[in-house]
């Protein structure tokens, strides 16, 4: 059962992300095979994986560690404009 809102959240955040996605890819910043709106979804998929996780073994998971690694893994898909 999903609370008011929440697909209309969702979709707004997923929205927001694939839009930044498209105007680094645009600028040159993302190689071309970069999907805005699947890179966002998978963004966002990681975040409520990492909070679930968080929430169902806090002890067990590092939320920091996923985060700085998901970070880097963005970060070296990135390419420098010509």
């Amino acid at each position: 059962m999903q609370a008011p809102g929440q697909q209309e959240l969702h979709r707004d955040v997923t929205e927001l992300v694939a839009e930044q996605i498209d105007i680094q890819r645009a600028a040159g910043q993302l190689p071309p095979w970069v999907s805005p709106k699947a890179m966002a979804e998978l963004v966002v998929a990681v975040v409520h994986g990492t909070l679930v996780t968080s929430m169902v073994d806090p002890a067990y998971s590092d939320a920091a560690a996923i985060g700085q690694q998901f970070a880097q893994l963005l970060l070296e898909a990135r390419t420098t404009p010509d």
